[in-house]
């Protein structure tokens, strides 16, 4: 998800330079490339292409699926090569630890320029010259996939250092596989929470590669400037700083919360002490301490609002309550994890964007007389010198042939005349030399213009108004865009526009007509799931509707769309969304998921993840699905099939039940909560708010509540109902069932002479 993130804000992607276009790639990253042996790792059918984007996410996803074997026996693995500490020399940063048995691993620094690994910096550049230059076009084409999953090897290594434990030599082998719930594993549990903290990148200054210090290369900044080990004081919010000491030096990990490490610290000067109640915590009554950052002279400030650093044992506090003196004895939650993941995980993707950039970043144009005369400009920002020029041509067959001549110096700006053989038809221009301050970096230039798509696709800075005009019923006639497409202008009612092939549009005004983006399908086979297709609209959109599969669409505006059918899509819709049915095909196992920063307003959602973050929503019935909404939200709806999780602040329903579907039978809210009839065997779980449950079935318990009043009017047919904590009383009405209101500090009314509140009951799950 992070790589993902990566390539869209990277100069790749097409909204911002398309720098591709560079290389003669008419599909920007939907530009597909097989490498024949690429089924030997299991991954993916090597019977298909792979567009640029998904080799970088393979490549980031391959880095870390190497098996370790511990133990004096273990082979060496790149896995173990995945740590760096800012604060030790680099060749004793690595992993050093023991497990079963003594553990070391390089620094994922050296590793990332390590000649023995075929992935490393130095070697992705030669895959990347092999592609430009090399003469059999297979070979190119296999290159050209090395190229981008090398890339995403590489950016692996960074969003690696951009995780506490990896930069405090904390081997997490719990987490990693998911056996206890630590940083890695809550981000896997909310990846929609990351995914929205991943939509504002923080980037280094372009300063931090062009500083001169990194060796062998550049990058190595991006990684550790050695700023915080040769001061002693942490780097501060200006970025001048790599990613391993920002981490290191703001953030604890699981077992190496103090340790050796001198920052960051909890102590009063750096550190509030605070108390707040822990999310995800059945016993939500109980409040926790927590340290919160507020120095404003020791690295990360969060804009000055602080953040959480740390939470005080649960066990401290009962100690301290006996009047036994102890060590502060501190742990990280899930609160402490979200406020880590808001400023890590936007650093995780700028710092990765900018190792993507700085590869791609060479800039020139090249001119070729028919007399073979060559004008070569270097428009890169960074001088060229010990360098070889080639210019290549293809023969019919696609085999490439090259001529070069040396460039032992050529300024930024500045132009140069070379003679090579005339009446050949030049198709790439190719550098490879010094660039500024790295040493073998590859520049790619196609000579002219790439051959346009035929066919009906619209592929190349069209109007709205040149869209074929559809039938307003049928389907017949409809624009296909299988190439990244920017259209100018509004798209009235009547055109419909499909998107396939993984092929991003951009749509720079309003749309009226039918979207319709999703798989590549031939027939009635199985779409083909890695071809997404996402789609920018930087107006409002007033569709009939809105259909697809597989996508994500960003709608800068106002969505109304009175039948939208998504499949295993991501929709952010930044204005109002009125819809009419919502739904996703039922034999799509994973949910779409929606988001809409202003309010909601729709009429049946079938199973989709939908999230509210503006004032207020209003959806008659809600099936199958997840519905979150934001601190300030307030939601009515008729009918809930659904968890209700984050909270608003008042949510009324008439019907609740089946909560079970998604695994997860409670409801939440940090709000007041109505709810006419509740379903059987299901929970209701800390309510900060009043409850009312007008009617209420089965086994139904109610748990942590913190509001001015509860009232529970028919608990029926049920063997254990819990009512715990609520702060201003509690009065339950005709209750035919057991009932224990251990932890009520109000005033307790019940008014059914067959209610039992044997106190011997057993307590509630934890």
């Amino acid at each position: 998800m992070i790589s993902e993130q990566a390539v869209k804000n990277s100069i790749l992607a097409f909204e911002h330079g398309d720098y591709l276009k560079n290389l003669g790639f008419k599909k920007s990253l939907g530009e597909e490339f097989k490498w024949e042996t690429f089924g030997k790792d299991g991954i993916l059918d090597p019977n298909f292409d792979v567009g640029v984007t998904k080799w970088v996410q393979e490549g980031s996803r391959l880095e870390d699926t190497h098996r370790v074997k511990f133990g004096p026996a273990r082979q060496d693995r790149a896995l173990l090569k995945h740590f760096h500490d800012p604060l030790l020399d680099w060749g004793f940063a690595g992993l050093d630890t023991i497990l079963i048995f003594p553990e070391e691993g390089q620094s994922s620094v050296l590793w990332a320029m390590d000649d023995n690994n075929d992935w490393s910096w130095q070697k992705v550049r030669e895959y990347y010259y092999n592609a430009l230059t090399f003469s059999d076009p297979d070979i190119r084409d296999t290159n050209f996939a090395k190229t981008f999953r090398g890339v995403g090897q590489l950016i692996h290594l960074i969003q690696d250092v951009s995780q506490p434990a990896h930069v405090r030599n904390d081997p997490h082998p719990f987490d990693a596989l998911r056996w206890r719930n630590g940083f890695e594993t809550w981000a896997i549990n909310n990846a929609d929470k990351v995914d929205f903290f991943m939509q504002n990148p923080v980037f280094p200054p372009d300063s931090l590669l062009a500083s001169g210090r990194g060796f062998p290369t550049p990058i190595t900044e991006l990684f550790d400037t050695k700023q915080f080990a040769v001061h002693g004081n942490p780097p501060d919010e200006s970025n001048d700083a790599g990613l391993a000491e920002y981490t290191n030096v703001n953030f604890f990990s699981e077992d190496r919360i103090f340790s050796s490490y001198p920052w960051p610290s909890i102590d009063p000067s750096n550190a509030t002490k605070v108390s707040e109640k822990p999310i995800r915590r059945f016993q939500s009554t109980i409040t926790r301490s927590y340290y919160k950052k507020t120095c404003n002279t020791c690295g990360e400030t969060n804009g000055g609002s602080g953040y959480l650093l740390a939470a005080e044992s649960i066990t401290e506090k009962y100690i301290r309550g006996s009047g036994t003196q102890t060590e502060i004895v501190t742990l990280l939650d899930d609160k402490v994890y979200e406020d880590y993941a808001k400023l890590l995980f936007p650093r995780a993707v700028g710092y990765s964007t900018a190792l993507i950039n700085y590869f791609f970043r060479g800039e020139m144009e090249v001119t070729v007389a028919d007399d073979g005369s060559t004008i070569l400009k270097n428009t890169s920002n960074e001088d060229m010198k010990n360098g070889e020029f080639k210019l290549c041509y293809d023969t019919i067959a696609g085999t490439r042939s090259c001529n070069s001549l040396s460039v032992d110096s050529l300024l930024k700006g500045a132009s140069r005349t070379f003679q090579f053989q005339k009446g050949l038809e030049y198709k790439m221009a190719v550098y490879k030399g010094d660039l500024g301050g790295e040493v073998g970096a590859v520049i790619g230039k196609f000579i002219g213009t790439p051959e346009p798509d035929t066919g009906n696709n619209p592929c190349a800075g069209i109007s709205g108004f040149n869209l074929v005009a559809a039938s307003r019923l049928l389907f017949f006639e409809k624009n296909i865009i299988d190439c990244d497409t920017e259209i100018t202008g509004d798209i009235p009612r009547g055109i419909n526009i499909e998107v396939i092939d993984g092929a991003d549009l951009i749509i720079n005004g309003t749309m009226e007509g039918t979207l319709i983006a999703g798989f590549t399908r031939i027939g009635n086979s199985p779409p083909d799931l890695r071809k997404k297709s996402n789609v920018t609209l930087k107006g409002d959109v007033i569709g009939i509707g809105v259909f697809g599969g597989g996508f994500e669409i960003r709608i800068n505006g106002n969505l109304t769309a009175p039948d939208s059918d998504f499949i295993n899509s991501r929709v952010s819709v930044t204005g109002n969304m009125t819809f009419r049915n919502l739904e996703i095909e039922r034999d799509i196992l994973k949910y779409s998921v929606i988001t809409v920063d202003g309010d909601a307003t729709g009429v049946d959602v079938f199973g989709v993840d939908l999230s509210i973050f503006g004032s207020s929503g209003k959806v008659d019935s809600i099936f199958g699905g997840r519905l979150s909404l934001g601190s300030e939200t307030n939601f009515t709806t008729e009918s809930i099939s659904s968890v209700i999780s984050r909270g608003g602040n008042n949510i009324t329903a008439k019907n609740a039940s089946d909560l079970e579907l998604n695994s997860n039978p409670f409801l939440r809210t940090n709000g007041d909560l109505s709810v006419e009839r509740f379903g059987d065997d299901n929970d209701i779980l800390g309510v900060e708010g009043n409850i009312i449950t007008l009617t209420s079935f089965g086994s139904s318990g109610v748990y942590a509540t913190t509001g001015a009043s509860s009232e529970i009017r028919g608990l029926y047919s049920g063997n254990l109902n819990w009512f715990r904590g609520a702060a201003g009383g509690l009065t339950i009405a005709s209750a035919h069932t057991n009932t224990n209101t251990d932890g009520v500090t109000g005033i307790v009314t019940i008014t059914n002479s067959n209610v039992d509140t044997d106190p011997t009951l057993p307590p509630p799950p934890p």
